[in-house]
């Protein structure tokens, strides 16, 4: 089940990351994307793993047998894991319900222009100081 839901999910993310972008930025965007989802990903894994430890920990000091302990462990982390899922689906259905209500203003270009800044192409400089084409005193 994993697998397939991992298989529904990389192929739109990816699809829709590197589609807003221009040609030239779409390796960085692709780029993000995925750091985004690796970062997602190990994040929700420990929160999982320290839920099942708690779970866990909780039964088998209260002198519950260890399958059982075992057994609530898996079952509250795969409960925390469904609500999780769940989470992502609500959001996803909200953010594509997001539509803009008029024209864009000053305030768009600026978040936009600030948003993609780290992705500009700087070239370096031939000839000329660092200061400028003309140097320091014009």
């Amino acid at each position: 089940m994993l697998a397939f839901g991992l298989g529904l999910a990389n192929g739109p993310s990816s699809s829709v990351a590197t589609a807003c972008v221009t040609t030239d930025q779409v390796g960085a965007a692709s780029g993000i994307s995925n750091m985004g989802r690796y970062v997602g990903s190990a994040v929700l894994t420990a929160v999982t793993a320290a839920l099942f430890s708690a779970v866990y920990t909780r039964r088998h000091v209260g002198s519950t047998a260890v399958a059982d302990a075992l057994a609530a462990g898996f079952s509250r982390s795969s409960i925390g894991l469904a609500l999780f899922c769940a989470f992502g689906v609500v959001l996803s259905l909200l953010v594509g319900r997001i539509r803009p209500t008029g024209p864009p203003t000053a305030a768009h270009y600026a978040t936009a222009a600030a948003a993609g800044s780290h992705t500009v192409p700087t070239r370096p400089t031939t000839g000329g100081s660092a200061v400028g084409e003309r140097g320091a005193g014009t």
